[in-house]
């Protein structure tokens, strides 16, 4: 059967036992297998199987994490976040999304086997492709920065979490979170802040003189109770939000969700002693 260029769909011609030549375009192209061929010549170079690790190289993505494979496409250090396997080799996730495409193109002209990239894809996967690899289909979306990830860059971790590889490294080596989760905490402190103002002033009588026993009294507590109260339910829901058992919690975070709870607590006991007519 004929080579197809991956590119324009031309006629690779074979250049030596393991590199072809597109007749249209000139480019140049391992053939790492060819199904329907007999077996490669003996004196081809053999590939290993496991490229040669780099335990004393940093890896040229993370630094921070020590390389343990090199790219059998690139040869770029990589370490075991960046790591794909695919035909019992390792390559990067530039490579590897390369690969797959690769593959699912020769696939594609008339071949009745399965594409797996493409079965790959989720139902609820986001509408938009890989935000890293523009031309795969995305899979899921990263919990942390709602990146869409294709299926090389989807990390799953229990609980139905998935994360890029780039949030991946950051969980796990720095206490930073999403600008998402900081956001909720900084609105749901901001809203126990304008609740405490509102209570310290009714404890101190700020309010009384509007208090009157006719219509326009009671009309001046509604507004102050919605202008407590509403605030106060936001803030608790975006403090609750916020915090996530799976990922990092800060500071900021827990005092949000305490402050907005303590709060909570005293308006409805408010609440309960006006009922019982605690205050006349």
């Amino acid at each position: 059967m004929d080579l197809i260029c991956p590119e324009c769909r031309g006629s690779l011609q074979m250049a030596s036992a393991r590199i072809a030549v597109c007749a249209q375009h000139g480019g140049r192209f391992e053939v790492l297998f060819d199904r329907y061929a007999a077996p490669l010549p003996a004196t081809a170079p053999v590939v290993t199987t496991e490229p040669a690790a780099a335990s004393d190289t940093a890896c040229d993505v993370h630094p921070r994490q020590v390389a343990v494979h090199d790219c059998a496409a690139c040869g770029k250090h990589i370490c075991a976040l960046c790591t794909f396997d695919l035909d019992k080799q390792a390559y990067c996730s530039d490579c590897a999304a390369t690969q797959a495409n690769v593959h699912n193109a020769a696939l594609s002209s008339g071949n009745p086997a399965r594409n797996l990239t493409a079965t790959a894809r989720r139902r609820d996967a986001p509408a938009e492709n890989c935000a890293e690899h523009p031309d795969n289909p995305s899979v899921a979306r990263c919990r942390l920065c709602a990146k869409a990830v294709c299926v090389t860059c989807d990390f799953a971790l229990p609980g139905g979490v998935h994360l890029c590889p780039t949030c991946v490294e950051t969980s796990h080596s720095s206490d930073e979170v999403s600008p998402k989760r900081k956001r909720l905490s900084y609105i749901a402190i901001a809203l126990a802040v304008w609740s405490t103002i509102l209570f310290v002033m009714m404890f101190a009588g700020a309010f009384n003189k509007w208090f009157t026993p006719d219509a326009a009294g009671n009309a001046a507590d509604l507004i102050i109770t919605n202008l407590t109260l509403w605030p106060l339910l936001i803030g608790t829901g975006l403090s609750m939000s916020a915090i996530d058992r799976r990922l990092k919690n800060t500071g900021v975070m827990k005092l949000a969700v305490w402050w907005n709870g303590v709060l909570g607590g005293i308006f409805l006991l408010i609440v309960i002693a006006a009922n019982l007519g605690v205050f006349g």
